[in-house]
């Protein structure tokens, strides 16, 4: 028996086992499967598509299937794996496939632009802003990240009670305390945006295998 019939003899009991285990797995879609395993080479309609390479490593990724929970996508060539189940293969595979279509782009140099009005204000308000010299200050910087925090955590505070003014008034404070620091120091926040939201594009549902 050669690799080709024992390769076709896997694939054919796979068939039978989810025949068997998976109530979601009807005659037609079974059909099917036996047609493009039978006949390879001719389309078949409803076809699945096979899920993309991990977002991460590149590595191929495969199907699992859990009795009791449904299907799920995962790498093997790295941990990376939905954190959730599905009822059909088709929709796990479409799931680990999806990835998010870029929007527009920002206005040109809206956030740098946005943080060059901010260190005008704060200059013109008797604060001490950050410059690309700050970089070297051990506590000049690190002041300025702690005032950042400092805003996350009154968002938080707000949220706590219930305030939802308050958190959106202390989510415009960290966003101010950011550009000023970052546009202080001469970052391209529009470029280092731009550049991140590129990244994610790419990473998938829920990458990472976090909880949250």
């Amino acid at each position: 028996m050669n690799d080709d019939t024992n390769e076709l003899h896997l694939q054919l009991f796979n068939i039978l086992l989810r025949w068997d285990k998976d109530p979601a797995y009807d005659l037609g879609r079974g059909e099917h499967d036996l047609r493009a395993l039978l006949q390879p080479g001719e389309p078949r309609e409803g076809a699945m598509s096979d899920p993309k390479p991990c977002p991460f490593c590149g590595g191929e990724a495969t199907v699992e299937y859990y009795d009791d929970d449904g299907y799920c996508v995962g790498c093997d060539g790295c941990p990376a794996r939905m954190d959730r189940t599905y009822a059909s293969e088709e929709e796990a595979i479409a799931a680990w496939n999806r990835r998010a279509e870029p929007t527009q782009d920002l206005e040109a140099d809206a956030l740098n632009r946005l943080g060059q009005e901010i260190l005008t204000i704060n200059r013109a308000n008797g604060w001490t802003v950050a410059t690309p010299e700050s970089w070297d200050d051990e506590r000049h910087i690190p002041a300025l990240l702690c005032l950042i925090h400092s805003e996350v955590s009154e968002a938080l505070e707000g949220f706590r009670h219930g305030d939802r003014e308050n958190v959106a008034e202390e989510l415009a404070d960290t966003l101010i305390r950011v550009l000023d620091l970052a546009c202080g120091l001469g970052i391209d926040m529009d470029g280092e945006v731009e550049r991140k939201l590129a990244k994610n594009r790419e990473r998938g549902l829920r990458h990472g295998g976090k909880r949250i």
